[in-house]
């Protein structure tokens, strides 16, 4: 039986729906062995696989073409802040993905993967993980789209983790809704490029496969400074209360400062670089929004929604600006 048969039929077997209020079900040990049935070696698609602390990497793999960019809608109709893309693959469109610095990995629900004929990889193990970006029990095994499209604009050999599990992505799409997103873009997707630009307060997102960011105009530019790889995700330096801190950027959380253990409800001294944030940022417990323990401290999109923000891979600079005028 082909491998998108037996996706459908363990879909199914686990009461998958397609409604916002539908369960999350854990794949049973017969459904994640149908699932890898017919995985395939990432040596047959010209992988090549690290073993990290991290977890594997895969070399090979999101591969651009020279000179493309796309610009992007963000597509969420209840939140203007999520950054969810739609992206297209083997002719299904509009595939909602939220936009993630702090998702070490690429997620997917299993019925898009299904539909979209994403092939699951073993070397000879399958290639399993859990999200660390949320608190989730749920893990996922990693594999492959062969294309994947922004607009005109080609990514190859996309690694995606299929959630073991029916139902909507949930945590690892922080339950972003309307539209609930069927994969969750991470920072191996996002490093494909040149640079990814934010622009919150215009609602969109600009991907550039090797062409370099043009720079901000001094009339726009807040602060520009080096961009941290924080073991695989995305951070800044600054200082939180006159303290030196390092920031994990989180484009996907619905906050302003998540806090291991806030001890009030604000802060009124934060800076990233020479930015200062205007005070009152709203603090919320890591633990209660479901990030569960965290390292470091992180800035959501609550707080990055005010700039139009550049992620310049290529100089490993992130650029802050003010919002366009319009």
């Amino acid at each position: 039986m082909r491998y998108i048969a037996i996706l459908l039929t363990a879909s199914l077997l686990a009461g998958c729906a397609t409604t916002k209020d539908e369960h999350i079900v854990p794949f049973t040990r017969q459904q994640t062995s149908a699932l890898l049935k017919n995985a395939r070696p990432p040596q047959a698609f010209g992988l090549t696989v690290y073993n990290t602390e991290r977890g594997p990497v895969f070399a090979g793999s999101h591969r651009v073409h020279a000179g493309h960019a796309a610009q992007m809608p963000f597509q969420n109709r209840s939140d203007p802040k999520a950054p969810v893309v739609g992206f297209a693959a083997r002719g299904i469109k509009d595939i909602p993905a939220l936009i993630d610095t702090a998702s070490r990995e690429n997620w997917i629900v299993p019925s898009v993967a299904q539909d979209i004929a994403i092939v699951p990889l073993a070397g000879p193990n399958p290639f399993e993980t859990q999200a660390v970006h949320v608190y989730d029990e749920i893990g996922g095994m990693a594999g492959l789209l062969h294309k994947l499209m922004l607009d005109t604009l080609h990514v190859e050999n996309v690694v995606f983790y299929i959630r073991a599990a029916s139902g909507p992505l949930g945590p690892p799409a922080r339950w972003v809704q309307n539209p609930s997103p069927s994969a969750v873009l991470g920072v191996p997707f996002l490093r494909a490029f040149s640079y990814v630009t934010l622009d919150f307060p215009a609602r969109s997102a600009i991907f550039s496969s090797t062409l370099p960011f043009p720079g901000a105009s001094d009339d726009s530019l807040l602060v520009k400074l080096p961009l941290l790889d924080i073991r695989g995700v995305l951070g800044v330096e600054g200082t939180l209360r006159g303290e030196p801190t390092t920031f994990i950027i989180d484009t996907g959380g619905d906050f302003e400062l998540a806090l291991n253990d806030p001890e009030e409800p604000t802060v009124r001294r934060l800076a990233i670089g020479d930015l200062v944030v205007p005070p009152e940022i709203s603090v919320v417990s890591a633990r209660e929004i479901g990030l569960g323990e965290i390292e470091y401290p992180r800035i959501g999109r609550g707080l990055m929604a005010r700039y139009k923000i550049t992620f310049d891979f290529r100089n490993r600079q992130i650029w802050v600006e003010r919002p366009s005028a319009r």
